[in-house]
């Protein structure tokens, strides 16, 4: 088998079912974890988020693997994600762990 993290994923429509094939562990882990959390905008919501170099483009959150960063120019709307954040956790039997979590403050 080849060792990539890459993902086939096949419909096979006729029989109503589907095919996951997978190289490796990793893979699937990551796979599978973005699924269950397909929904994780919801923290995001109604929240203007952090500015980019454009005025009408604003960062919330940027997902990689399992990690999750919050953006915000607002500490109200960043404190607002992390207590939806908190709650979606909650729901989903996650856990955050605050011993890898830190604050990084940017002035402009």
């Amino acid at each position: 088998m080849m060792q990539t993290s890459m993902c086939w994923w096949m419909e096979l429509s006729k029989q109503g079912c589907s095919l996951l094939v997978v190289s490796n562990k990793d893979a699937l882990f990551h796979l599978c974890f973005s699924l269950y959390i397909s929904d994780v905008d919801c923290i995001a919501r109604d929240v203007r988020g952090a500015m980019t170099g454009k005025a009408d483009v604003c960062v919330t959150h940027m997902l990689y693997a399992d990690d999750l960063s919050l953006t915000a120019n607002e500490p109200g709307q960043l404190q607002m994600m992390l207590d939806r954040l908190s709650a979606y956790a909650q729901r989903k039997g996650l856990i955050v762990n605050t011993s890898k979590s830190e604050v990084v403050h940017f002035n402009s």
